[in-house]
């Protein structure tokens, strides 16, 4: 066998190291919105503001499609969030899918992933913060470790322990994220 090929309708390539990087973005963002929704309502609130930065961000640029598309993520989360708002009365069970979505977005968005990491500021230094603890903690560099890891290191965790409440935090996450 000197070459492998398949007989497909389409044709896929791999370009380095834009593929990968793209890959590993979207890895890290799905769990860093994942571990953002420890609070009623934050990880809500940290798409509605990423879609809504997003959004502006790609009107502005004249990309309609993604603003588009953005737009009714933005409009998913403002109907979603009276329901959540502490204490909740539904959950969403789709915050892997949000985090996702947003790395998508942010890739093809004509704002590219400076603008998308620039509105995920907190979660992205809430997760590094907390992969770093887990390293030190654990000695370990093991992702698939790392990130199954169950321990109460993450921002709400720790405000949670210095008596704030629920609304509390999410009124400072929300802050942060402002």
């Amino acid at each position: 066998l000197d070459q492998f090929t398949l007989d497909l309708p389409f044709s896929l390539s791999l370009v380095l190291p834009a593929d990968v990087i793209n890959i590993c973005w979207m890895l890290f963002l799905t769990n860093a919105i994942n571990w953002v929704f420890s609070v009623d309502a934050a990880g809500e609130f940290v798409v509605l503001l990423t879609a809504l930065g997003l959004l502006l961000a790609n009107m502005k640029l004249g990309n309609i499609g993604v603003a588009m598309m953005c737009a009714v993520l933005l409009g998913a989360m403002i109907g979603y969030i009276p329901y959540n708002f502490p204490p909740a009365k539904m959950f969403s069970g789709t915050d892997i899918f949000y985090g996702f979505l947003l790395a998508v977005l942010s890739i093809v968005s004509s704002g590219k992933l400076l603008t998308a990491a620039s509105i995920l500021a907190f979660p992205l230094v809430d997760m590094l913060w907390v992969l770093l603890f887990r390293i030190r903690t654990h000695h370990t560099f093991n992702p698939r470790k790392l990130l199954t890891i169950s321990d109460t290191t993450h921002l709400a965790h720790r405000l949670k322990s210095l008596g704030l409440s629920v609304k509390g935090i999410l009124s400072l996450e929300i802050g942060i994220v402002l």
